[in-house]
């Protein structure tokens, strides 16, 4: 099955796990969606965010969101406070290096994975 129909139906097979009567983050559900479907089909890489409903999301994913809505606030502020030692800057940096990490990371093994031929297996 390609790659797209096994997160779909790993997708299904979760949201299963909801009662009719549970309340479903839709924002929460389409950023695990959007992050498992880039890092599969970009990488060859499993976030694992799809597989329960109650998946703990990827260390990559919360230094992302904390990096975005940080820029957010970054943008208003003079540039000297983006130097200062406070732990906001230093939560920032730990946060893009995490992400950096984790890049990395993932081409490496995908590079010396016995997949790293394998055009058809993902963008990488």
């Amino acid at each position: 099955m390609h790659e797209m129909g096994v997160i779909a139906m790993q997708t299904i097979k979760t949201l299963e796990e909801y009662q009719p009567t549970d309340k479903v983050e839709i924002l929460n559900w389409t950023t695990r969606l959007t992050f498992e479907t880039i890092g599969r089909c970009g990488f060859g890489y499993e976030f694992g965010l799809l597989d329960s409903k109650d998946a703990p999301t990827h260390p990559f994913i919360e230094a992302m969101s904390y990096c975005l809505k940080t820029v957010v606030i970054r943008r208003q502020q003079p540039s000297i406070f983006k130097h200062l030692p406070n732990e906001q800057n230093r939560k920032f940096d730990r946060s893009v290096k995490l992400m950096n990490d984790t890049v990395d990371q993932v081409i490496k093994e995908r590079k010396q994975s016995p997949e790293a031929g394998d055009k058809d297996k993902d963008l990488l």
